[in-house]
């Protein structure tokens, strides 16, 4: 059932094709482009290359700055995706998922904007805001979010949105590639993260002749997409090409170059192993032949070292130490937050915690451990990945730091499966209401009904105002029916982060709520609804196996499990499925 529920952009019928509309041609400094009008009062320019291909000799360099051109180019389809699995995140019909599907020539990007002339446009100076898309950095595709339109036709900012190498093509260190005229970002292994900084930076030299303000640019980005807003607060090469972040269900992931090479199953000495090719052969291996090695888990994930510390595209500290420090990050102004129940989305099709009839349809085994385990995962990405950050971030100096956590869950109840406990306020779910789209076309699970339709416009309206003032001012502001959203504040009796929810889950509203990691291992440790086995499993994947924090050693586990009668090593409970 969930796969029905996810799978939703396959069974979408084709839009009509678009049509150069000549309102829409814009002079860059590249070269002139023609887009089409869309829906929403819109502009769109799809396809755009922000870099050369990465391709040939280029495949794990640096990206390579566009060529120029001279006559109007259309710029009315998306860009191929990335290299990667073929899943669910990128509406891929079942029977191909686990297929490997795109392209290495995918550095491109869309705009959307208000409609303008040509004119208008070259005096509006309107804010921008970059979308870069999540999927554990190993899958996705900008061209899953259409519904950026409602943004640029609503609130009268240009989107951005944008394609970047993913998985072992994005982020890949190994010696042996590197040549003499090699510069040192060529060798850093981080070319994922380039790629991101080099769409900003066509966006810095471009923008303008789509209407929008180089000036005031805000990255967000959700998943994935806000650990790589993390990354571009931490990399002094994004310094001065955006004012405002917003990252929503980050993670904090980061390895260093040694990790990258020898530290990790798919690190680059294991994969050069499993290619059976000499390094200086590689580059002319075929894409798919390399990605072949990888066996993907579910959604296409793998797992696979990512945020290279090399010292030059990001520093050597992981991002957490950064973040202490203002000196030491890009200090913009800040919106960061996570959903309640984000890990209730990777438990949902897991065999551990449900069994699915007929292959389909997910029937939760307990619903009480169920609850459990979804509430103490979620709560641990939050204390470490949001309320950690934010609390870091405030007590080195950036005052301009809002945090919020979405709690909209109100799916419709079907019989046997009830998404509202299945699912819940689940990752993935408020990208829906920020980019204001109530009519369901961004609606990977099947949420969207008429009798829930009145509490979803009241949290997408206040989620999309708030997002949009704040890329305009600098600040979450909305409408006088809505509460002041207040910056975070270190103080304990301080109101720190902003609840969304409708009226039936008790409204938009301000909270003092903040956890911590290891206030979670101290309840886990005494909560008496555990038995010592399922005590000790979820706290090996918390705090042993978990993307949100440093693992803890074998010994620190071995003593807790000991404490609770259980002489088992933390391998016994390695999960199966990322994250």
């Amino acid at each position: 059932m969930l796969t029905a529920l996810i799978n939703h952009l396959a069974r979408r019928p084709a839009p009509p094709a678009p049509v150069a509309d000549p309102d829409a041609l814009r002079a860059t400094p590249l070269g002139p482009l023609v887009g089409f009008a869309d829906q929403r009062g819109t502009h769109a320019w799809l396809g755009i290359a922000y870099a050369q291909p990465p391709v040939g000799s280029l495949r794990w360099k640096a990206p390579r700055a566009p060529l120029a051109w001279r006559e109007p180019k259309a710029a009315l389809a998306y860009g191929p995706i990335a290299m990667q699995f073929a899943g669910e995140t990128i509406g891929a019909p079942e029977s191909t998922w686990g297929s490997i599907v795109g392209s290495e020539d995918c550095l491109t990007l869309n705009v959307r904007a208000p409609r303008m002339t040509p004119v208008e446009a070259r005096l509006a100076r309107l804010p921008v805001m970059v979308w870069i898309h999540g999927g554990g950095n190993t899958v996705g595709t900008a061209a899953a979010y259409p519904v950026l339109r409602n943004l640029a036709g609503h609130d009268q900012v240009l989107v951005v949105s944008l394609n970047y190498r993913l998985g072992i093509f994005g982020w890949f260190s190994l010696a042996e590639l590197a040549s003499d005229g090699d510069t040192p970002e060529d060798r850093s292994g981080n070319f994922g993260t380039l790629d991101i900084i080099a769409a900003l930076n066509w966006v810095r030299q471009n923008i303008a002749s789509f209407g929008g303000d180089p000036d005031n640019v805000t990255v967000f980005g959700e998943s994935a997409g806000a650990l790589n807003v993390y990354s571009l607060l931490a990399s002094p090469l994004a310094k001065g090409l955006f004012h405002k972040a917003i990252a929503q269900s980050p993670l904090t992931l980061s390895n260093t170059v040694e990790q990258a090479r020898s530290g990790h199953a798919l690190g680059s000495r294991a994969l050069l192993e499993r290619w059976r090719c000499a390094p200086d052969a590689l580059r002319a291996r075929p894409a798919a032949e390399l990605l072949a090695a990888i066996v993907p888990g579910p959604l296409g994930f793998y797992d696979t070292p990512q945020l290279l510390r090399d010292g030059v595209v990001l520093p050597l500290a992981p991002m957490q130490e950064l973040f202490t420090d203002t000196k030491r990050y890009n200090a913009v102004p800040l919106i960061i937050g996570s959903n309640r129940d984000e890990y209730k989305l990777f438990m949902a099709k897991n065999p551990e915690f449900v069994r699915m009839v007929f292959g389909k349809v997910p029937l939760i085994r307990d619903r009480a451990a169920y609850e459990r385990y979804a509430r103490y995962m979620s709560d641990l990405w939050k204390a470490a990945c949001v309320d950690q950050q934010a609390a870091s971030m405030v007590a080195s100096g950036n005052a301009d730091v809002w945090v919020y956590r979405f709690d909209w869950d109100e799916h419709p109840d079907l019989p046997f499966i009830h998404p509202p406990v299945l699912l819940g306020a689940n990752h993935a779910l408020e990208m829906a209401f920020v980019m204001r789209d109530v009519d369901g076309e961004l609606d990977p699970f099947r949420c969207v009904s008429k009798s829930n339709r009145a509490g979803r416009q009241q949290v997408s309206d206040a989620m999309g105002d708030y997002w949009t003032s704040f890329a305009r001012h600098g600040a979450p502001k909305a409408g006088a029916a809505l509460p002041a959203w207040r910056r975070w504040r270190n103080q304990a009796d301080a109101d720190k982060l902003m609840l969304f929810d409708s009226d039936a889950g008790g409204g938009v509203r301000m909270d003092r709520l903040q956890l911590d990691p290891e206030a979670l291992g101290r309840a886990l440790d005494a909560d008496p609804a555990f038995q010592p086995q399922e005590r000790v499993k979820l706290y090996a994947r918390m705090f042993r196996w978990s993307a949100f924090v440093e693992p803890i050693s074998a010994a620190q586990f071995s003593s807790f499990a000991r404490r609770h009668g259980q002489d088992r090593g933390a391998d016994e409970f390695r999960p199966t499925s990322w994250p």
